[in-house]
């Protein structure tokens, strides 16, 4: 019987045989080993398949069940540049991230920088995906509902306000003086002024 029907999901269900869902991955990225699973994968030729694949697989299960966004935006599943990296230190950092991925979560983490300004400006700034993965159009899509996107200019200047005004870095920690993101702040709101755009709040 079970020879003849193979392909009947039912037969293996009467064998309690489940299926593999957004459960089973959610727990498999969840545990300590989902972390080196994804960062085993980071250095393998298929790199960008295999994260096209997996961000297809997790958009299809939210697009059937829009509540499990909020299951995923604690996971650190996505690959991200350095904020932190001098220009001296680049080159090194890039060697590193080419074998080891600097993995983050979804919570303020943009696609790409802005197009208007040069990225140094913005590096000590904005958290963003990394330049070594390129993404299907499919795999992207999870981005799109996760509303990871590339910053815009008026969301820069906004945040070179607040770091100046408040202090505040990434994850609401307070920020000592006299950093690169002070400096790359005060950059871009001396442009924001320079070009005689709109401030990002009134003055």
């Amino acid at each position: 019987h079970f020879a003849a029907k193979a392909s009947d999901r039912s037969v293996l269900r009467d064998l309690g045989v489940g299926t593999f869902g957004f459960a089973e991955l959610l727990a498999c990225l969840t545990h300590t080993a989902g972390i080196t699973w994804l960062r085993t994968m980071w250095g393998d030729q298929s790199r960008n398949h295999f994260f096209s694949d997996l961000y297809m697989s997790l958009a299809e299960s939210i697009s059937a069940e829009p509540s499990r966004v909020q299951d995923l935006q604690t996971l650190m599943l996505f690959p991200s540049e350095d904020m932190d990296v001098g220009a001296q230190d680049a080159d090194a950092a890039a060697a590193q991230r080419a074998t080891e991925p600097n993995l983050t979560n979804c919570v303020g983490l943009y696609a790409g920088l802005c197009t208007q300004l040069p990225a140094e400006w913005q590096t000590p700034l904005v958290r963003h995906l990394s330049h070594g993965l390129t993404l299907s159009a499919r795999g992207r899509r999870l981005l799109d509902l996760l509303g990871i996107a590339s910053i815009e200019q008026e969301d820069l200047e906004r945040r070179a306000l607040d770091i100046l005004l408040v202090g505040e870095g990434e994850g609401g920690t307070q920020m000592r003086c006299c950093t690169p993101a002070h400096w790359a702040s005060l950059t871009i709101l001396r442009q924001c002024f320079l070009t005689a755009r709109s401030p990002p709040m009134s003055w």
